[in-house]
């Protein structure tokens, strides 16, 4: 009888040490989430400016182009963490807006946040083979996708078909050079998938790879792709942490700084 309550009382400790444990990292995780996102907004409110223009519905009124939307400091970036390359926002979805930056390997920033600290949604990243300008044909910018849409979580809305009507647009900002990109195509990859691919240059081996994009894509192409157009991917993992989500976008305009 004393056995079996002793063990009975030792399974009932272990049971509230597991619990106990689980709320911990439950509540490590929500912390460092929230965490998370106040370092990311304070980081928009102390490198980015938004352009607003007053109401004005005079045909005299100034217009703000594409490139104008937001002013980007990224002489304060580049001081805070020289890896900075660019800050990627999205039109109609205000959470993504973030630098962009480009470690040594595609491990560096994964859990890390732009001032080097350990971060459960690390940062915003381009492929460490890609030239930090976006001035190759296939650029790879990757991003976790959180539950609260934070990063590139905003990126699983695209399976509603609806979504996209309505989102197409992004656009990369550089110091020398504003890239605007339409989006083609996205899909479900595997991680070792041909979207994978850089140093293409336009030729057949990159039209090939452009139409195998199409051709997989959960949408109709609205753009007839050509070889001679640079594109950016945004890859971010899925809810069943084994496949990656894709968004590939065409570059249609691009504008250098003055």
């Amino acid at each position: 009888m004393k056995i079996r309550l002793s063990i009975s009382f030792l399974i009932g400790i272990i049971g509230i040490i597991l619990v106990a444990s689980g709320i911990i990292i439950v509540s490590y995780y929500l912390w460092e989430i929230h965490s998370d996102k106040k370092d990311n907004s304070a980081l928009r409110e102390e490198y980015t400016k938004v352009r607003k223009i007053e109401n004005d519905d005079s045909e005299k009124a100034p217009k703000i182009q594409w490139y104008d939307d937001i002013d980007v400091d990224f002489r304060g970036l580049k001081e805070t963490n020289p890896d900075v390359a660019g800050w990627i926002t999205m039109d109609g979805v205000d959470e993504l807006s973030y630098p962009i930056l480009q470690g040594k390997n595609n491990d560096t920033y994964l859990r890390t946040n732009i001032y080097g600290h350990h971060s459960i949604s690390g940062s915003i990243f381009l492929e460490t083979s890609n030239s930090p300008d976006f001035m190759d044909y296939h650029n790879i910018v990757y991003g976790h996708n959180m539950r609260n849409n934070a990063m590139f979580g905003s990126l699983k809305k695209f399976s509603d078909k609806g979504y996209y009507n309505t989102h197409q647009y992004f656009t990369i900002y550089t110091p020398e050079r504003s890239f605007r990109y339409k989006i083609f195509a996205y899909q479900s990859v595997q991680p070792d998938s041909f979207i994978f691919t850089t140093g293409l240059q336009p030729g057949k081996d990159y039209q090939e790879f452009i139409d195998k994009i199409i051709k997989n894509s959960d949408i109709t192409s609205p753009i007839d792709m050509k070889s001679e157009y640079r594109i950016v991917t945004l890859s971010t993992c899925t809810s069943d942490h084994v496949h990656r989500f894709v968004v590939h976008g065409v570059c249609i305009d691009t504008y250098k700084n003055t």
